[in-house]
């Protein structure tokens, strides 16, 4: 039998259970969960992207000027003329 181990780790916490609560009401042994859950977290850890501190989202606005102004998450502002 394959168990989808990030499904049983959403229900687990979704259900607001403790491990022991949780376990009886899934017909599963303590050390089964605790092997799930860290299956589970390894594989999450796999597939989440990786972030870059190198590159960072900008805004860029159109002020009705003839120049660009680009804001940057921590608020630096660079205004381009054109």
């Amino acid at each position: 039998m394959k168990v989808d181990y990030l499904s049983l780790k959403e229900r687990y916490e979704a259900s607001g259970l403790n491990q022991s609560a949780f376990t009886k009401q899934e017909g599963l042994s303590a050390k089964m969960l605790s092997y799930y859950l860290r299956k589970a977290r390894a594989s999450a850890e796999l597939t989440e992207p990786v972030s870059s501190s190198s590159f960072q989202e900008v805004l860029v606005q159109s002020s009705g000027k003839s120049q660009i102004t680009i804001t940057t998450q921590s608020g630096v502002k660079i205004e381009i003329p054109f």
